[in-house]
């Protein structure tokens, strides 16, 4: 009976030592294959995106209006009208 336990333990230790490392290991190989695989859509939708926005080319920019909104100069804020 004895040697059974001995043998189990021997086991035990062997997986602990060994054969987790190695799972974990093997886990990230696996997340690392993953991210890579994840990567070639995102090449996709970049040249997409290049070339849409050659096709648009330059666009000027165009100065719009919204009323009922004001922007005060920075002299109209200080410091010290803000309490916490």
């Amino acid at each position: 009976m004895e040697n059974k336990t001995t043998k189990y333990f021997i086991i035990g230790l062997i997986t602990g030592f060994v054969g987790l490392p190695v799972i974990e290991e093997l886990m990230n190989v696996i997340n690392a294959w993953i991210q890579a695989l994840l990567i070639k859509p995102n090449k996709i939708v970049i040249k997409g995106n290049k070339e849409l926005s050659e096709l648009q080319g330059d666009e000027e920019e165009i100065q719009t209006h919204c009323f009922g909104f004001h922007v005060p100069s920075d002299d109209y804020y200080e410091d010290d009208d803000y309490d916490e």
